[in-house]
């Protein structure tokens, strides 16, 4: 199934099942193995006792056996010997041959021989250095190794899990041949590597619903009732159909308020429908969900049992949110409601992170005109940045040639004069924010006003001393205005008393 869900109704529209197990038929019949079994012949060259090839062929086989609802079942046996592969003998044999006697990009290979509607011979072959770069042997590689094969190495198990699922009888599943465009689910039975990828973090290696459907339909028993979700590390492509992609987001880099594209996938392996099965979305600066997380999406999902989701979530970005690298993270019944026999498999944290990028500083203007007066401390305002979490941490200064004794702080913008100076023009402060992005200036006006004059100074020589003491005593008694400094109307002890005390030059 694929889905969109929008981001404003976070609402979903499901279409059917795009695709199903492909099984190869003779006569109308599906071709299986007698006796609902095969043993497998492992060549001593290839698959040494105890290496990393043997253990991670038999794990490949084993993920096919442990299919519930499914009596098919691999047995396996070393051989002590190398021999000539005989594709008609009756022994499926188990071996690597050189890159040069398999076509081109191929990394394995089944042979599969029929007597009418039931297997007769399955030998398989691996290239024994695919495409020039090897095989990773990792049971649980990372991200990067799993997806980029071509610096790491093919994954082996992935392709020892695929060629079993041949040689169980199953087809590649899309062919691979269908125009662009036409949706397919992502499975260990896609033709092109990763062969359906992983589960989960850590990368577990378990086969996908759509395989075991194949299996259960092949070699049908009784199926218990088990409930296993899962959620993907890989999801399809309509451009390149049977080639599976990492789960993304999109675009690569994003800014506040922009909306991004989560592409998700999530599966429900078991025999059960689970209904009301809440997935919640995050962005992440860090692999682990937390409550500081940005949630993208909490969605409910009925799941019908042995089926595969894959969705479109678009949300927009909150108007301020912090720059940086961000995992995208992804889980399935995050309150663990659903009782699961597997609960390894339900979280994921995207490989590609999602980068936030940062604005440049954004001064928001005008910063206004303010006002001092001479030789009283003046602390300005602190500015403001039009996205202040997005833009943080940013750095204030002062540009051009400021008055002796201006200050500012360098993380809050706010500017202190202790001593301003008077002017009769304005003053213009150039503030400047920067960060990592760029910056941005803006100019702060100030006008410093003259200091209020000395009223005890009443002969105005820009002092007060004996002279003035003189005129303050010459009018004693009287409501001489020059002389009543104290303002209450009356020239007496109050007025000599403030003179006495101002005595000096005026400030």
């Amino acid at each position: 199934m694929r889905t969109q869900i929008a981001c404003a109704a976070i609402a979903a529209t499901l279409s059917g099942n795009a695709a199903a197990y492909n099984a190869w038929t003779y006569g109308g019949d599906i071709v299986v193995w007698p006796g609902d079994q095969l043993v497998r012949y492992l060549y001593p060259s290839t698959f040494p006792e105890g290496s990393d090839t043997f253990n991670l062929m038999l794990y490949g086989m084993s993920q096919w056996n442990l299919v519930e609802g499914s009596t098919f079942e691999f047995f396996y046996y070393p051989l002590e010997q190398d021999y000539t592969l005989d594709h008609y003998d009756g022994y499926s044999d188990t071996t690597a041959v050189s890159a040069d006697d398999l076509d081109p990009g191929v990394l394995g290979l089944t042979y599969s021989v029929n007597n009418a509607a039931e297997w007769f011979d399955m030998d398989m072959v691996f290239s024994d250095f695919p495409l020039g770069v090897g095989w990773n042997m990792e049971l649980s590689p990372t991200c990067e190794q799993e997806a980029i094969p071509g610096e790491h190495g093919f994954t082996f198990v992935l392709t020892t899990m695929h060629e079993c699922g041949h040689s169980i009888g199953l087809a590649h599943e899309p062919t691979g041949t269908e125009p662009a465009g036409d949706p397919w689910m992502v499975c260990t039975m896609n033709p092109g590597y990763p062969h359906g990828g992983s589960l989960a973090t850590p990368r577990v290696m378990e086969l996908h619903s759509d395989d075991r459907l194949g299996a259960m339909v092949l070699y049908p028993g009784t199926i218990p009732a088990y409930t296993d979700l899962a959620t993907p590390n890989f999801t399809w492509s309509d451009e390149y159909v049977g080639i599976a992609f990492t789960v993304f987001s999109d675009p690569d880099i994003l800014l506040p308020g922009e909306t991004i594209q989560v592409r998700s996938a999530i599966e429900n392996l078991g025999t059960t429908d689970v209904t009301g099965v809440i997935q919640k979305i995050w962005m992440s600066l860090d692999a682990s969900p937390s409550a500081d997380d940005l949630l993208l999406a909490e969605i409910p999902w009925d799941m019908p049992m042995i089926s595969t989701i894959d969705f479109d979530l678009l949300q927009e970005l909150p108007g301020d949110f912090a720059s940086g690298d961000y995992y995208v993270l992804s889980m399935l019944d995050t309150e663990d409601d659903v009782a699961e026999v597997w609960e390894d498999n339900n979280f994921t944290a995207y490989c590609v992170p999602q980068t936030v990028a940062q604005l440049p500083p954004d001064i928001v203007d005008p910063l206004g005109q303010y006002f001092g007066v001479e030789g009283e401390t003046w602390l300005g305002p602190t500015p403001d940045i039009t996205h202040p979490i997005n833009m943080a941490p940013t750095t204030w200064s002062l540009s051009g040639e400021p008055p002796e004794g201006l200050t500012i702080n360098p993380g809050t913008g706010q500017l202190l004069w202790p001593d301003p100076v008077y002017s009769e023009f304005l003053y213009l402060f150039f503030v400047t924010a920067t960060n990592d992005a760029g910056s941005d200036t803006e100019i702060l006006y100030l006008g410093v006003e003259a200091g209020e004059p000395c009223d005890e100074d009443i002969n105005g020589n820009e002092a007060v001393d004996v002279g003035d003491l003189l005129i303050v005593i010459g009018y004693w008694g009287t409501t001489d205005a020059d002389a009543d400094v104290t303002g209450d109307g009356f020239v007496g002890v109050d007025d000599v008393l403030a003179v006495i005390e101002a005595f000096g030059p005026c400030p």
